[in-house]
């Protein structure tokens, strides 16, 4: 429901239901929940602070092996061009052939302006793990979500969505993205695969399927477009 925006008070009550409290009510409970979920702690900031750096680290992983490492794809351009909603039917037919001839331009300048090169990847793969491992930590004593809540937080929902890509999941764009736009599996190495089940058998692993198993809503996939 989190990740639904449902939390955040929006939903209309009819006039009957506003007459009797009941919407007054119902939009209470809906702010003592946004409240609860957004609740700030030294820990928590901390954490956020923690999780977003991991995140970066975990798409600078996957951006050098998809991109740079990954050589024995049948057609990579096409990969690339996914990465950059070639294939959203929203994206305007001239942007998206705009895309498709800058592409070699702009896998140069990210290949530098990134530092997309093995070795500063396994480095920050490495930086990932130390954030696996503190999680684990955490979710040692049999806790349900992070901050040991009975409920996710904004905690719970930053870790879930920085870490998601290394998981390849269906789920994680919730039916926002056409499957073509998405990372798949067989485009990373069998290293950067097996790095990604190692990963979904870490408590930290489960603990992001968790999460989108039991709060991630999917909404219908865009129809494709009519012509790229």
């Amino acid at each position: 429901p989190y990740f639904s925006g449902k939390y955040a008070g929006t939903e209309e009550q009819s006039e009957t239901e506003n007459k009797l409290g009941k919407g007054k009510e119902n939009n209470r409970e809906s702010g003592i929940r946004k409240s609860e979920f957004l609740k700030p702690s030294l820990q928590a900031l901390e954490l956020e602070k923690e999780f977003d750096k991991m995140g970066d680290y975990i798409r600078n992983y996957l951006y050098t092996d998809v991109l740079v490492v990954n050589k024995t794809r049948k057609n990579p351009m096409q990969d690339y061009l996914s990465f950059w909603g070639y294939y959203q039917p929203s994206i305007p037919y001239w942007q998206r052939i705009l895309l498709k001839v800058s592409m070699p331009v702009l896998l140069v300048f990210m290949k530098k302006a990134l530092k997309l090169n093995p070795k500063h990847a396994s480095e920050r793969l490495i930086l990932a793990k130390e954030v696996f491992t503190k999680v684990d930590a955490l979710l040692k004593d049999g806790r349900k979500y992070l901050m040991k809540t009975d409920y996710p937080t904004f905690v719970d929902v930053t870790f879930a969505a920085l870490a998601a890509p290394l998981l390849t999941l269906e789920k994680y764009t919730g039916g926002r993205a056409r499957k073509e736009s998405s990372l798949k599996r067989e485009m990373m190495t069998p290293q950067a695969q097996k790095e990604s089940d190692m990963f979904r058998d870490r408590p930290c692993g489960k603990f992001v399927l968790q999460m989108y198993e039991e709060h991630r809503q999917i909404r219908e996939p865009p129809p494709s477009p009519e012509s790229f």
